[in-house]
């Protein structure tokens, strides 16, 4: 699955600027035995993403899939805008745990996790606009007679 659209946090740079980046590349492998063995369904990012339940480019993603990989690839969205309910934070989610890098995850919840993403969908948002302001090109009419 590639994504060439949505923002995502790729890093965090000194007195936490956001480095954001518009590509983003996942790589997922089914079990043999699917669909019945969805919880070994696994996703692989083929670009950075700054995410506490990513460690690295290449590296299985701590994802628990709950659904069919139409669901999964919705997910995927959400993971990158970093959606609380797919980040689940241990300190909003009780039974959650700190992913595979706890470094992240504690910037994530000082940060503040609705904050980081309503910024990201804000920017979202703002490209979305942006393609609208462009210039269409007029539509041919047809004509039934």
């Amino acid at each position: 699955m590639k994504s060439t659209d949505l923002p995502g946090l790729v890093g965090v740079g000194n007195e936490n600027t956001l480095e954001l980046s518009c590509q983003h590349c996942f790589r997922f492998s089914l079990p043999r035995e699917y669909p019945q063995n969805l919880g070994k369904i696994q996703i692989i990012p083929e670009t950075p993403l700054f995410h506490p339940r990513i460690t690295a480019v290449g590296t299985k993603a701590c994802y628990t899939v709950n659904g069919e990989v139409d669901r999964v690839l919705i997910d995927i969205i959400y993971n990158v805008l970093l959606r609380p309910e797919t980040v689940r934070p241990p300190s909003m989610f009780k039974d959650a745990d700190w992913g595979l890098d706890s470094r992240k995850m504690r910037w994530y919840i000082q940060y503040g996790p609705e904050k980081i993403y309503q910024h990201l969908k804000q920017e979202w948002h703002k490209k979305q606009q942006s393609k609208t302001l462009l210039p269409s090109t007029p539509k041919k009419k047809i004509k039934i007679l």
